[in-house]
């Protein structure tokens, strides 16, 4: 239109421009926070998160994750923490703690609950539990069965 003779090629000119911003200001009005769709890197991070959430009781390391999901590991764990506010090694250890928790309430010995969650050692599942919860696994349970007992 702006290379147009034509009569009236001015005001439809400042009519298409008028448009346009209208409908960017429709745009903003719906902005969601980011413009990532589903199949860039927001996708690959909810990809990663699901995959934790089906395999948290396996053996995962950031390299394994890396080379399942074709990402520099560097790079998941920046984009992880941006888009989740966590670390990957931090999600995986609260889901493994959840489960425990799930299971010495259901009676299972802290020793087995402590393989069954994908810990290396009871340590490691030790200090975890007592750092997230202020209170050894033994004493969870001690706790869950003195509970159960005033409950009846």
């Amino acid at each position: 239109e702006t290379n147009n003779q034509k009569p009236y090629s001015d005001l439809i000119c400042h009519c298409l421009l008028v448009q346009l911003v209208a409908e960017l200001n429709r745009q903003f009005i719906n902005y969601t926070g980011h413009f990532e769709t589903e199949t860039s890197l927001g996708g690959v991070m909810n990809d990663i998160v699901n995959y934790i959430n089906k395999h948290h009781t396996e053996s995962l390391s950031l390299d394994f994750l890396s080379q399942e999901f074709y990402i520099s590991k560097y790079h998941m764990s920046r984009e992880f923490m941006r888009h989740f506010g966590i670390s990957i090694h931090k999600y995986i250890t609260k889901k493994r703690l959840i489960t425990a928790k799930q299971l010495l309430s259901d009676g299972i010995a802290p020793s087995e609950v402590c393989t069954k969650c994908g810990f290396s050692d009871y340590a490691n599942f030790y200090r975890a539990f007592r750092s997230e919860y202020g209170i050894s696994p033994r004493d969870f349970v001690e706790y869950i069965r003195v509970r159960d007992d005033t409950s009846l």
